[in-house]
């Protein structure tokens, strides 16, 4: 009786662990329905539009809107964190080549916190085109 009382117990451990990874797993993988492709299209020709402003704070916007995109589709994705940077550590695991997009990143953390940082037309363009390959890296190929 004690030898199938242990085999029920064990039984419902390991079918409530497969359930909490089968929801892991499936929060994780990419949800479509939650995705208004007009919408994150068109938030992302706003980013481009910044981008050929001839205004030093419009390339700034651009690289922070690009940041909070790339930050809004992580969180669709159902990666977790405090923000961008927690969530890219998380995402690299799965995505090695979101690596690359640290360094744009850091720049919009500059142009946020430090309040004289400013940054080039040429330097926005290399962040965003930098986001851009991360979300293209995720599977978005649709903007």
């Amino acid at each position: 009786m004690a030898n199938l009382l242990i085999v029920i117990i064990v039984s419902i451990i390991v079918v409530v662990l497969l359930i909490v990874i089968w929801h892991f797993l499936h929060k994780q993988r990419e949800d479509w329905s939650e995705l208004d492709y007009d919408q994150w299209q068109q938030r992302w020709r706003k980013i481009e539009k910044y981008l050929d402003s001839k205004d030093p704070l419009a390339w700034k916007m651009a690289v922070i809107e690009a940041d909070n995109f790339l930050d809004s589709l992580l969180k669709i994705r159902g990666f977790t964190g405090r923000g961008l940077g927690d969530r890219l550590k998380f995402a690299q695991v799965k995505y090695k080549q979101l690596k690359e997009v640290w360094p744009a990143h850091i720049l919009r953390n500059k142009l946020v916190h430090e309040s004289n940082f400013t940054v080039s037309q040429r330097k926005a363009r290399s962040a965003v085109a930098s986001f851009k390959k991360a979300l293209k890296s995720l599977g978005y190929h649709w903007f």
